[in-house]
């Protein structure tokens, strides 16, 4: 029975072994990647009747355009599954655009050094992702060209100190797998703090406070307020909070964008817009 089951393990081990390799063999994106111009962003990215589809003919986005001129804050509001997600995908330069262009100063995205494109992006998830190690390495992720000073000024920027001031070990405190060991508000700003530590030029959070309770959200949103000063941000929400002092907002809807404008304009001109706003605020009451 030993043998039998040793000998399973064996051909299971082998099976993994082969999946490796197959991977290790797949070609990385500098061998399939022939854009080599470095990216230089000064005045503005624009997307430009873009179109875009997960599976051929389903479209996730059709002819979306619009400009995020550069130190401006763009948000993107709308129902789940409209295309905001994918806007920020293509953005990072995840996929290739079908149809249309992204441009930044005039030049294709396509064109550009992927990898040196995303130096100047930092993209904050709601899902944040930390791995075992203190606070300081969580934060400037193993460079040790951020210096422990770069990082404690991040940390004190989106109001992270007084959290941190309370643990032992402060700066040096251990997390624990996935940061299960601290709150969902502590996750956020220390994404924060990581952003800034790494000078990211462009901010782009993708539903950055959705998992948040209400009281915290607030001092998330004072923290935010410090980290985008100055940046170029392009925010997808599900709270309008985070998003009523936006220099424009742009409503998707079924992969269009249907509206844009100001908060106090769309609730003028937009009736998808208000109906958003509306049941933001029963939400608000329920909770």
């Amino acid at each position: 029975m030993q043998i039998s089951e040793n000998v399973m393990q064996i051909q299971r081990s082998f099976a993994s072994l082969k999946r490796i390799l197959e991977l290790t063999e797949l070609p990385t994106e500098d061998d399939t990647y022939t854009g080599t111009k470095i990216p230089v962003f000064e005045q503005e990215i624009k997307f430009e009747n873009v179109w875009f589809a997960y599976k051929e003919g389903e479209w996730v986005l059709k002819d979306i355009s619009f400009t995020i001129p550069k130190g401006k804050k763009i948000a993107l509001v709308g129902p789940s599954g409209s295309g905001k997600t994918t806007t920020v995908s293509l953005l990072c330069g995840f996929y290739p655009v079908e149809k249309g262009r992204i441009l930044i100063d005039g030049v294709p995205l396509s064109e550009m050094d992927f990898r040196e494109w995303r130096k100047k992006i930092g993209l904050i998830l709601q899902d944040v992702y930390l791995f075992p190690g203190s606070i300081l390495e969580n934060v400037r992720v193993y460079n040790d060209q951020i210096s422990e000073d770069k990082v404690q000024k991040a940390i004190s920027i989106v109001q992270l100190d007084d959290f941190i001031k309370k643990l032992p070990e402060g700066i040096n405190a251990e997390l624990a797998e996935r940061g299960q060991n601290v709150s969902q508000g502590e996750k956020q700003l220390i994404s924060f703090a990581r952003a800034l530590a790494f000078e990211a030029e462009i901010i782009i959070m993708d539903e950055a406070t959705a998992s948040i309770d209400p009281q915290t959200e607030a001092k998330i949103q004072r923290s935010m307020e410090n980290l985008l000063s100055g940046k170029t941000a392009l925010v997808v929400a599900h709270r309008l909070t985070s998003v009523l002092d936006a220099d424009e907002i742009l409503y998707f809807s079924d992969g269009r964008i249907t509206a844009r404008g100001k908060h106090n304009e769309l609730l003028q001109t937009s009736p998808e817009y208000q109906k958003l706003v509306e049941l933001q605020m029963l939400k608000v009451q329920d909770e």
